[in-house]
C-alpha cells in the first residue's frame, strides 16, 4: 500500500514524501520508516530501507494513481459539484434520488462518507486523491454505479483530483468565502472552473444561470437552470400545508423542504434524474430530505426554532429571508 501521510504508513507499506504548501513530506521519512515504511519515494536523501529518486514526487504519485486506481473506477459514473454554498444539500439529495430510483450511488463530502448509510465521518470536504481513489473502490465494491462527491476549490487550486473524470459537473454559485486562501475572487472562480475542465468529453455541466460567476463558465455540453432563458426555469413557488410547491417548465413539483435557494439545490438532482430518463421524478422529489444540520426545526412550543450550518454571509442571508417569508 502507498501512503502519502506518515502517520498511516503500517508494517510494508510505501512512503512516498509529497511537497505541500505549509510542509514538505521529506522531513516525515524517519516517521515513516519507524512505523513501518519498506519503502520510500524521494526526492533526495538516503534511508535504510528501499530508497528510490525521483525528479518530481508529486508527479510520480498522480502517473502512479493513475495507473494502477484509475482502470479500476472508470466504468463508474462519477458526479462532482463545486460553489461557495449548496455543495452539501445538493450532493445529499442528488444521493437520495439515485438510490430511490433504484441507481445505487455513494456519497463523498462534509458530512462524510454514505454508501447505504453514513459510513464514516471524512477529515476534510475533499480529501486525498489516494483515499479519494479508495473510497471510489469501497463504493464500487458495494455495488454502486454512481458516486456523487463535493470538490471543493482549494482541492481543485492543488490538483488533488488531477486525473479524475467526471461524467456531471455542477456549478452551484459564488459569493465571498475561502478568501483567506484564494486571496482574490477572480482565483477563487479560476480554481471552481477547473472542474468543468475535467469534465469527460460524453459528461454534462449543470449551470446555475442565475449566479453572475455562473455565466462566465464556458463548456461545450451544459444545461443551465434559472428564473428565466434556461433549459430548466424555476417559474413560481409557494408555501402550503408547510410544503413548497414550485414550478419547473410548468411542471409542478412538492417538496418537504423550506426557502427558494433550495429550489435550485433540488433542481440540479431533477436534472439529472431527467437526464437518465427516470420515470417517477415528482414522486422521488417529494421524499427527499435535508441533510442533518440543514434548516433542521425544534418545535418548542407556540414556537419553532430552526438550526442551520450557513456561515457566510450569503448562506446566513438566504437563510433567514427564506424563513421570513414561510
Amino acid at each position: 500500500m502507498i501512503r502519502v501521510d506518515s502517520r498511516k504508513v503500517q508494517k510494508g507499506d510505501t512512503f512516498i514524501a509529497l511537497r505541500g504548501v505549509s510542509s514538505d513530506g521529506h522531513d516525515y521519512i524517519e516517521d515513516a520508516i519507524k512505523n513501518g515504511a519498506s519503502k520510500i519515494i524521494c526526492e533526495h536523501g538516503n534511508y535504510d530501507v528501499e530508497t528510490v529518486i525521483v525528479p518530481d514526487t508529486k508527479k510520480y504519485y498522480e502517473e502512479y494513481l493513475y495507473k494502477n486506481y484509475y482502470p479500476l473506477i472508470k466504468d463508474m459514473k462519477l458526479i462532482g459539484l463545486t460553489g461557495t454554498n449548496g455543495k452539501t444539500t445538493t450532493a445529499y439529495l442528488i444521493w437520495q434520488a439515485l438510490n430511490k430510483a433504484n441507481i445505487k450511488c455513494a456519497y463523498i463530502g462534509t458530512i462524510g462518507f454514505y454508501i447505504d448509510n453514513k459510513v464514516r465521518d471524512l477529515p476534510h470536504t475533499t480529501i486525498s486523491t489516494l483515499e479519494t481513489y479508495e473510497l471510489f473502490i469501497k463504493a464500487l465494491e458495494a455495488g454502486c454505479k454512481y458516486v456523487v462527491m463535493e470538490v471543493s476549490s482549494q482541492a481543485l487550486a492543488t490538483n488533488r483530483l488531477k486525473g479524475i473524470k467526471f461524467d456531471y459537473a455542477i456549478f452551484t454559485n459564488l459569493t465571498k468565502d475561502d478568501l483567506d486562501y484564494h486571496v482574490k475572487m477572480s482565483t477563487y472562480f479560476k480554481a471552481k472552473k477547473r472542474l468543468f475542465e475535467n469534465l469527460k468529453k460524453t459528461g454534462l455541466a449543470i449551470i446555475n444561470n442565475d449566479d453572475n460567476y455562473g455565466k462566465k463558465i464556458k463548456t461545450n455540453n451544459k444545461i443551465t437552470i434559472g428564473s428565466s432563458n434556461c433549459t430548466y426555469n424555476i417559474e413560481d413557488y409557494k408555501y402550503c400545508d408547510d410544503k413548497m410547491y414550485f414550478y419547473l417548465n410548468k411542471e409542478e413539483f412538492v417538496m418537504n423542504i423550506k426557502c427558494k435557494y433550495n429550489i435550485y439545490n433540488m433542481v440540479n438532482a431533477i436534472a439529472i434524474l431527467k437526464d437518465l430518463k427516470i420515470g417517477n421524478i415528482s414522486e422521488i422529489v417529494s421524499t427527499l430530505k435535508l441533510p442533518v444540520g440543514r434548516l433542521e426545526t425544534i418545535n418548542y412550543g407556540t414556537k419553532r426554532i430552526v438550526i442551520d450550518y450557513a456561515h457566510t454571509p450569503d448562506a446566513v442571508e438566504k437563510v433567514i429571508c427564506g424563513y421570513r417569508e414561510f
